[in-house]
Parts: structure tokens; sequence; C-alpha cells
């Protein structure tokens, strides 16, 4: 959580960060669809490692270090460190963040097939990613209105 908030501070001023609010909005995506996965996959806290995935899977280019020296330093699940070492060995982690990074670039035919790979239908996908967005949204709105 450090890490973030000290991220977010070299954002110009109240400027948000755009980067914060792409792993906020990926994080919570995540978190929304970790429950529709088909199977189940045995992880503890598995809505709150998914956000966590999510949230982190931008920090090595918010900081500029690299990924493998930023998970020295934080405890985290293994299957999380695994996620964001390599998606695509990352067991189901890794394949929800690959198929969220996948449409986010504009990859679909990725995105379709790591989402059909996890049991995740089209239209919980889509009703998630306009969730997460909106909640990534709303972040900034609060926090400015804070001030």
């Amino acid at each position: 959580l450090q890490l973030l908030i000290y991220a977010n501070n070299l954002a110009d001023g109240n400027t948000p960060n755009p980067l914060m609010q792409l792993a906020a909005a990926r994080g919570r995506q995540m978190e929304l669809l970790c429950s529709s996965i088909v199977p189940q996959p045995e992880i503890p806290d598995l809505s709150d490692n998914a956000f966590m995935t999510g949230l982190f899977s931008l920090l090595d280019i918010l900081i500029n270090l690299p990924m493998s020296d930023i998970l020295k330093e934080l405890p985290m699940q293994d299957e999380v460190v695994e996620a964001l070492l390599s998606p695509s060995n990352g067991g189901a982690l890794g394949e929800l963040l690959a198929a969220v990074t996948s449409a986010e670039s504009g990859n679909f035919t990725a995105a379709e097939a790591a989402y059909e790979k996890l049991g995740v239908d089209p239209e919980t996908v889509a009703k998630a990613q306009v969730a997460a967005f909106y909640w990534a949204c709303r972040i900034n709105v609060e926090h400015n209105h804070d001030d």
C-alpha cells in the first residue's frame, strides 16, 4: 500500500495518475470476475488476492523497478507472485490477469480464449469491466471532494 501511495504521489499535483486508475480498475475487475471462474481455484482469500494481482500488475512501471525486486519485499501469496511474474504460467490468477490485459490492449481473440478457458462468459466480463472502470473513476472523484 505504501508503494502505491508513493507511486500515486509521483503524479503532478491533484491530477489523477492514469496508470493508478488502470491498476485500480484491473484489481476491481479481477476481484469481480474471480468468483465466476469454473472450477473455482483453490486459492485462499481468492477475491482479495485477485484484487491485489490486478492492483499490483503495473507497480513495476509506476515505480520503475523490476517486478521481481518489488515482490521480494512484499509478503504475498505464492499464486499472486506467480501471476505477477509470469501471467501465462501463473495459474488461475495469471490467466485472469492475461485475459484482462489482452482485452485492454485490444487483443480480443486472446482475451476471449482466456476467458473461455476460465469458464467466464462474455456478459459477466462486460458487466465486471463497466463496474470496475466506474469504481476506479469514483476513487479520484471522492478523493478530490475530500480536499
